[in-house]
């Protein structure tokens, strides 16, 4: 599915089945994670948020939103690398 749809249709459908909470993430250039929390039966939009995130709604969490791209090389002795 496209952002698109993300941003027209699933809010919907997650307000209809009373999700308390989602996060819209977008992975261009500077990840960045725009919360939504749902207060009378529609979602409002928080602020855009770069970096390390942390939050208590609706679970206690803290990442830092660059680790969602981030791939980890690993080499063994004589071995090609190789990506996780």
């Amino acid at each position: 599915m496209s952002s698109r749809f993300d941003r027209l249709v699933n809010h919907v459908e997650y307000a209809e089945a009373g999700i308390p909470a989602y996060w819209q993430i977008d992975l261009d250039d500077a990840v960045s994670l725009t919360p939504h929390s749902l207060r009378n039966g529609h979602y409002h939009r928080g602020v855009e948020i770069t970096g390390m995130f942390s939050t208590n709604f609706p679970a206690p969490v803290t990442f830092h939103l660059d680790d969602l791209t981030s791939r980890r090389v690993t080499r063994s002795p004589g071995m090609p690398s190789t990506h996780r």
